[in-house]
């Protein structure tokens, strides 16, 4: 198994290594453990399921209120 320390999920994940934390103690973000006081680690296999239900409710979201779901096919968006 592969851990990441939480400035490297947070990278991977593309979140400052703030937001990070701020989903963690809002118990909002991806699993992690608790190696001592000042360790997190993530396993990727966890980050990856995270951005799996995250992608999985943006879809329902953009569904939901009958709106595209990638950024560049939005009804408001100038091209040409």
């Amino acid at each position: 198994m592969a851990y990441l320390n939480s400035r490297d999920a947070a990278r991977y994940l593309g979140l400052s290594h703030k937001t990070l934390a701020n989903l963690r103690a809002q118990g909002a973000g991806p699993a992690f453990r608790k190696g001592s006081a000042r360790t997190v680690r993530y396993e990727q296999a966890a980050l990856d399921a995270y951005v799996a239900q995250k992608d999985d409710e943006w879809q329902a979201t953009a569904r939901k209120h009958n709106a595209p779901a990638c950024v560049g096919e939005h009804p408001n968006s100038r091209t040409g």
